[in-house]
């Protein structure tokens, strides 16, 4: 009996001692899982510092394409303005005078006439001058003798420059007086142009939408001629612009 006592004893001794190594292993377990749990959660925010940086990098270039975009269309526009831009400015210097088919009638003056369109005076200031010119060297019509000297051989070219004060401009040809033109008229009517009206200057001249007006300002400021072949020069005037503009 007591043998049976001691035995039952010893399996519940033995029973205890496994329960208690379950238990202590139950609890270390535990202690790892939790140490682990610890240790991941460690590293969530490391992941969400690499999905934050992610989607600021996304941004960023998103951005950036936008801010792309309206330069992309600028420089549609732009290049589209500059392609029009010759055809709005230029073809007005650059238009066939009227009407095209006498063009050849009177070489000299279609081709003055086309040199001071090109610098981009109106019809109105361009038949202006070539009134003068044409009282100056052509006989009263645009049959215009640029290399004409007067009798005295004092003035030459299509102003009729004068070659003591102008001696550089003596016998040189058609361009060369259209370039001088084009450099001494605004001085010249800046100075003087106060004898024609007050306040008369270039500027003002370009202004002018009258032929005959362009012709008397241009004879008084710029030609100094006498007064009397004033008209005249106003009524060549008209001929050239109804000829050139029609």
């Amino acid at each position: 009996m007591k043998k049976n006592i001691y035995f039952i004893i010893s399996v519940i001794a033995a029973a205890l001692l496994i329960f208690s190594i379950v238990a202590v292993s139950s609890v270390r377990v535990g202690g790892a899982t939790e140490k682990t749990t610890t240790i991941s959660e460690a590293y969530i925010p490391s992941e969400t510092t690499l999905l934050e940086s992610s989607t600021s990098i996304e941004v960023t270039t998103e951005e950036a394409t936008t801010r792309e975009e309206p330069t992309t269309q600028s420089n549609e526009t732009s290049t589209s303005k500059v392609e029009n831009h010759p055809t709005t400015t230029t073809e007005p210097t650059t238009q066939a005078p009227k009407p095209t088919t006498n063009k050849s009638k009177y070489p000299v003056a279609t081709e003055v006439w086309n040199y001071m369109k090109a610098l981009g005076w109106s019809d109105a200031v361009c038949a202006g001058i070539m009134g003068n010119m044409m009282a100056e060297v052509g006989g009263h019509t645009l049959n215009l003798r640029y290399n004409a000297y007067d009798k005295n051989k004092a003035y030459y070219g299509l102003c009729q420059w004068s070659g003591k004060y102008y001696p550089q401009i003596q016998g040189t040809d058609l361009k060369t007086q259209c370039d001088f033109l084009r450099d001494t008229i605004k001085k010249q009517i800046d100075i003087y142009g106060k004898r024609y009206a007050s306040g008369m200057n270039y500027k003002e001249f370009l202004k002018l939408e009258d032929p005959k007006e362009v012709a008397l300002c241009f004879a008084v400021a710029y030609e100094r001629c006498s007064s009397a072949t004033y008209s005249v020069r106003q009524t060549n005037a008209v001929k050239a612009y109804d000829y050139f503009v029609g």
